[in-house]
């Protein structure tokens, strides 16, 4: 029948049998079947299992337990469960606890012929709690909790949690699942569940999958598995550090201010010793686009399958909008990789980042991505960033380069390493002595010693491949490489570099933070680009020359012999963008870039004459106003100015 079973401040070992029963536990420690099932003991009267039985006997029950530690069974019903502020270890539906000399070595649901929707809530104290089946609710206090939204297991070692993993996968429901200020271990199971964790740290799985622990009780492997079980899942979590996988459905994951991994679908997150290891995507075939949302902090971001929205705060951020592994050094991010498979897996990807020192791998389709500040390596398709032991940058180069798609990239306010990749990029440093590229592209950074540093930034190999690129320099002094095809560049000529076709910086720092321009090679043999800008002046600066006021020093002992210029340099890049791409013919194109006159001689193409003058100081190379095809080995054409080798 229904009954009401109510104890005091003693020990209670309580089975409440069929029908909806109401029971009321006191202060002591309470052991409770809510429906049928058994309780064995050793020999010192000591709990050594709990079993709840599927009889089809039982009832909508009614648990209230005290704040001493209690062990619950709610059975196969629509319980309601409130736990006081003691540990709690509690399953919503049928499960069974197994001990050893008092202590916990295993605990898991059982399979019911039909679960129910739970209500569990608990108190401050630490809980342990498995919704099991039906579409569940459960709130818990502001104690550390492991928590499984529908069925699974916990296996301990010695007391401690070693283990923690969905079972069943197919048997589920939508949970809603809340915890308070503690550290949170959650695994939402099938469905799609709304999980919101506090301000602790949080270990979430969205979906299934398993987590495992050291005899410290550290997480040393959080994975999700692909059993198709997945729901469009809702994590929210707070300012703690939080490792997150979302699994395979539509998720919105939103977290707070501290550090975060997130990977927005399947992946897996390894440590050992508490220090982070590997960081890497699974079974790219399935997935959805998420949307994910981080305030400030430090955020390892993997989007996963699909388009994903990603937005982060200030921080130094890692992020691949589609897939990728990263590996850390000593628990500090060393490499990030990022491989586009075929069939495409991924998708157009929204990216914007706070300022930060930040990793951006675009990935697969046309992806949009914005650095707010700080020093940013950003790759439109993919590639691979390397760090030093300290995490600082040493090396970026794009890989793939058939494959990809047509980016957009907006880089901040510091110094943005920009590689667009595969496609008809968009490119804009916006403010910052950024270096970009329209293509393929290849940086290093090589410690010289006594505080000095040497940058080069390139076009690597795939000459013959790339696509109509737009790069914009924006405030700050920019290096550019167009790379191959038909690139509109806009420059600010007293401070800007731009290579129509492939060639290499070195950028030189000084211990004192001043940087100078050491050597820039180009062979420019291919396709017309388009060179405009807003400065008034175009120069040249011989090496010799360090009377520049106002303005960083530019020093360039060597310059390489050019094989074929490709710029044409005009003040209207929207008039001529459209002469480029839409009116010239390539005999044409060509025929303009060898028959372009210097210094005051018309253009061949426009008519018009391009003046560039010669300050204090500055030397015009002797062949300026000869025209390209007459000029000797070693001369060399930069933005409308004919210069001899130095």
């Amino acid at each position: 029948g229904d009954d009401e079973i109510t104890t005091g401040g003693g020990d209670a070992w309580i089975v409440g049998g069929t029908g909806s029963d109401k029971i009321a536990s006191g202060e002591g420690r309470g052991y409770i079947l809510a429906d049928t099932g058994l309780m064995t003991f050793d020999d010192l009267g000591r709990v050594t299992e709990i079993t709840a039985t599927d009889d089809g006997s039982y009832g909508d029950d009614t648990i209230t337990s005290g704040d001493g530690e209690d062990w619950i069974v709610g059975g196969a019903g629509a319980d309601v469960i409130t736990d006081g502020d003691g540990f709690a270890l509690i399953l919503g539906d049928l499960g069974k606890v197994l001990a050893t000399g008092g202590v916990l070595t295993s605990v898991s649901s059982i399979v019911a012929v039909q679960g129910a929707k739970d209500t569990i809530t608990t108190g401050d104290g630490a809980a342990w709690v498995f919704g099991g089946e039906g579409s569940d609710s459960i709130t818990d206090g502001e104690g550390d909790a492991v928590i499984l939204g529908d069925l699974g297991k916990v296996t301990l070692e010695a007391g401690v949690i070693i283990r923690v993993e969905a079972t069943e996968v197919l048997r589920g429901g939508d949970d809603v699942i809340t915890t308070g200020g503690g550290d949170a271990w959650i695994v939402g199971g099938t469905g799609s569940d709304e999980i919101a964790s506090g301000e602790g740290r949080g270990y979430i799985l969205a979906d299934t999958g398993l987590m495992t622990f050291d005899g410290e009780g550290r997480v040393t492997e959080i994975t999700a598995t692909d059993d198709g079980s997945y729901g469009d899942d809702t994590v929210t979590s707070g300012d703690g550090e939080d490792w997150i996988v979302g699994g395979a459905g539509a998720d919105v994951i939103t977290d707070g201010d501290g550090l975060a991994l997130i990977l927005g679908d399947l992946g897996r997150i390894t440590a050992a010793g508490g220090r982070l290891i590997r960081m890497a995507t699974l079974d790219h075939a399935t997935g959805a686009g998420d949307r994910i949302t981080k305030a400030d902090g430090e955020a390892f971001v993997f989007g996963g399958t699909g388009g994903d929205e990603i937005a982060l705060g200030a921080g130094d951020h890692t992020v691949s909008g589609d897939f990728g592994v990263l590996d850390f050094a000593g628990g500090v991010r060393a490499r990030l990789e990022v491989v586009i498979e075929t069939p495409a897996r991924g998708g157009d990807d929204t990216i914007s980042t706070g300022a930060g020192s930040n990793w951006i791998i675009g990935g697969e389709g046309a992806d949009s991505i914005v650095n707010a500040g700080g020093e940013a390596v950003i790759l439109g398709d993919a590639g691979v960033i390397l760090a030093d032991a300290a995490g600082r940058l040493i090396e970026a180069t794009s890989t793939q380069p058939l494959l990809g798609g047509d980016d957009r990239i907006t880089g901040g306010s510091g110094r943005d390493i920009v590689i667009g990749g595969t496609g008809n990029d968009w490119v804009d440093g916006a403010a910052g002595d950024d270096m970009l590229a329209g293509d393929s592209g290849h940086f290093t950074r090589e410690p010289l010693g006594g505080g000095r540093t040497l940058y080069t930034f390139e076009q690597p190999g795939d000459f013959e491949l790339g696509g109509d690129d737009t790069i914009i320099g924006g405030e700050g002094r920019d290096l550019m490489i167009g790379g191959t095809g038909h690139d509109l560049f806009e420059v600010d000529y007293t401070y800007d570099f731009a290579l129509g076709e492939f060639g290499r910086y070195r950028l030189q720092a000084e211990a004192d933070g001043s940087e100078r321009l050491v050597s820039v090679l180009t062979l420019a043999p291919r396709d017309l680009d388009l060179i405009g800008g807003t400065g008034e002046k175009l120069f040249y600066r011989l090496a010799r020359d360090n009377s520049t006021e106002g303005l960083p020093e530019l020093v360039l002992p060597t310059l390489s012999e050019l094989m074929r210029v490709d710029l044409l340099v005009t003040d209207d890049p929207e008039m001529e963008a459209a002469r480029l791409f839409g009116l010239l013919t390539e005999g044409e194109a060509t025929g303009a870039a060898h028959g372009f006159r210097f210094l005051g001689e018309p253009d061949l193409l426009t008519g018009e004459e391009f003046l560039a003058p010669a300050e204090e100081l500055e030397q015009e190379a002797p062949e300026a106003e000869t025209e390209q095809a007459s000029v000797p080995r070693g001369g060399w054409r930069f933005a409308g100015w004919q210069m001899a080798e130095s």
